[in-house]
């Protein structure tokens, strides 16, 4: 079966190629493949951002990068000039200049905050001297699903400094269809879900493909617009004819030796910022704000995608007409009434806390990320109480920052509030508290099967951490109904929970192959006999 190119499947004009742009992508490491190494007709540059001296280097044949498969794709997706194709799969924008940042291990959470972390800084810092017009970023790293403030996370936070500065910022919107987010979804960031190319290539049957979607704490839609994200050609090193034979869609295609299709909004994110340096080749003096803009109101409407509320990206957008923004198109900036209220006075704040001011959030959150203060730390409190649910979930994520100011009484509150909110800042409060764990473990084995199902994710994620043996039960009990209901996220915690708290592994039947759909009944089948072997061990 032959696959239609990215390219082709999105109508890009071969004589615009992103061309000139500079464009960066985020990723724990970049394996040395001709798609994205060779300079031929651009520039591509390696800064490694978890060493002492992260200058770009500019990559050659010689360049050692052994390993970073998925570094590989989005790199390949925003820009891959499609060598080993003859030119035939590259990606979006195979001749703008990239910069691959390489942030070290991203194996656990404290990792990705840390390494992404100096990454997003190092483009803050830099980015303006070698001209980044945007940065893509694919991982799965926020400290919630997004059901608290952007404030709460230090990664939102340095996405929001990048847009303010004017650098467009790219996120996936995540994979896990039961999910608001689980990616790093702040208000001004265009994040990207998916569709499928179809076997003919025609947009107009393209199907979405499952993945996180809602409204987060902050009222922003996830995601805001869609790309291709399933039957994606990307290149893929095989070190064996055996493992090219092992991949699950080679079997089924007829794609040069060196090309396989790939599967995740990782690949339509990088799409996107693709389709942005090809604007920014035709319209250099558009803004990152502009860009963002034009992409959205360019994109494709169409009945099978309504469930995302968003259009496919399109290439309609290179012939986008900025004069047609008004004022009225560009959102206040979030940041910038948060930067206001955290230049006010301790005082100021207080007060205005104490007589339940109509600010009350905006005032609140200023003090994020740091410490809330101990002089306000009381009148805080007392706001947990609070009429509104978005007041309440301010007040314990800012709380969060002092632990030990917490009671127990406080967290039990949030955790079993009416809103799903509160009931996330409560999780996120007590993972910070562990002298309160074994009181709390009968409310968390409640949490496990919420009706909510970001509530049931986190709770999940915070039973492996507490690993305590009375959550075996409520684990396995929401197996089968996460396995039936396609919640591959919950599901996958609830059996790594699992797996920590008894010692027991139970691995996955028929194993796992790349490329392979989490969503296919293969892979439902496979979660389906996990959950039963499971159920018969502890029955």
């Amino acid at each position: 079966m032959n696959w239609t190119s990215i390219r082709d499947f999105l109508r890009i004009p071969k004589n615009i190629t992103g061309k000139g742009v500079k464009i960066a992508i985020i990723d724990g490491g970049f394996y040395c493949h001709p798609d994205i190494i060779s300079n031929d007709n651009r520039n591509s540059f390696l800064v490694k951002t978890h060493t002492n001296n992260p200058v770009p280097i500019k990559i050659t044949s010689e360049t050692q990068l052994n390993n970073g498969l998925h570094g590989l794709w989005t790199a390949a997706a925003a820009g891959g000039t499609g060598l080993l194709s003859n030119g035939v799969y590259t990606g979006v924008a195979p001749e703008a200049d990239m910069y691959l940042i390489e942030t070290g291990s991203l194996r656990t959470a404290e990792e990705v905050e840390k390494n992404v972390g100096r990454a997003l800084e190092w483009v803050n810092q830099y980015g303006e001297k070698y001209g980044i017009r945007g940065v893509v970023l694919t991982v799965a790293g926020q400290r919630d699903t997004g059901l608290l403030p952007w404030q709460a996370d230090p990664l939102r936070i340095l996405c929001e400094e990048l847009v303010h500065k004017g650098i467009l910022v790219v996120v996936a919107s995540g994979n896990n269809n039961e999910l608001t987010s689980s990616s790093v979804i702040s208000p001004s960031a265009l994040s990207v879900g998916g569709v499928a190319i179809p076997e003919s290539g025609k947009i107009e049957i393209a199907a979405p493909i499952p993945g996180c979607k809602g409204f987060t704490f902050d009222g922003k839609w996830n995601p805001d617009i869609l790309a291709p994200a399933m039957n994606v050609v990307l290149p893929f090193p095989f070190k064996s004819e055996e493992e090219r034979l092992n991949h699950y869609t080679v079997m089924h295609d007829n794609l040069p030796p060196n090309y396989t299709r790939q599967w995740g909004t990782s690949y339509a994110a990088p799409i996107v910022l693709g389709l942005a340096a090809c604007l920014l080749q035709v319209q250099p003096n558009l803004t990152a704000e502009q860009v963002k803009i034009a992409l959205v109101s360019s994109s494709e409407s169409n009945e099978e995608w309504v469930e995302f509320k968003a259009g496919l990206a399109s290439s309609s957008v290179l012939t986008f007409d900025s004069h047609q923004i008004t004022d009225a198109d560009i959102q206040s900036s979030m940041y910038l009434q948060w930067k206001h209220w955290r230049e006010r006075s301790l005082t100021e704040k207080i007060e205005k806390i104490s007589c339940f001011d109509h600010n009350l959030i905006d005032i609140l959150l200023s003090f994020l990320p740091e410490k809330v203060p101990n002089e306000a730390a009381s009148i805080v409190q007392k706001v947990l109480y609070h009429p509104s649910y978005n007041v309440r979930a301010a007040a314990i994520t800012v709380l969060s920052t002092q632990p030990s100011i917490l009671s127990s009484l406080d967290i039990s509150h949030c955790l079993t509030d009416e809103s799903p909110s509160v009931r996330m800042g409560g999780i996120y409060a007590l993972s910070l508290c562990p002298n309160f764990w074994e009181e709390l473990t009968p409310t968390i084995c409640t949490l496990i099967n919420d009706e909510n199902t970001d509530i049931r994710y986190n709770a999940c994620k915070l039973a492996s951490t507490i690993k305590n043996k009375k959550f075996i039960k409520p684990l396995i009990d929401g197996l089968i109904e996460d396995a039936q209901n396609k919640r591959i996220g919950t599901f996958g915690e609830r059996h790594f929970a699992l797996e920590i708290i008894t010692g027991t592994e139970i691995p996955r039947e028929p194993e796992w192959k790349e490329g392979e759909d989490p969503y296919s009944n293969r892979s439902i089948n496979a979660l389906l006999e996990i959950a039963s072997k499971w159920k018969s061990l502890f029955n």
